[in-house]
């Protein structure tokens, strides 16, 4: 996924709990691999999602 955006304005989140099942799986992300760090929130800003072929070049 590709996040087009002219503007990019974000605010720090305060989490208090994170749990993913993704994250968690251990075949995939061996125990201790993967840490929280941060959350980050965009507000009414003007954007477009789009798919990223796997060779693109991202400015």
């Amino acid at each position: 996924m590709l996040l087009e955006t002219n503007q990019w304005e974000v605010k720090a989140l305060e989490v208090s709990k994170v749990r993913s099942s993704y994250f968690e799986d251990e075949s995939i992300f061996p125990k201790g691999s993967v840490k929280f760090d941060n959350a980050l929130i965009m507000i009414n800003i003007p954007h477009e999602w789009s798919s990223k072929p796997d060779k693109a070049v991202v400015k």
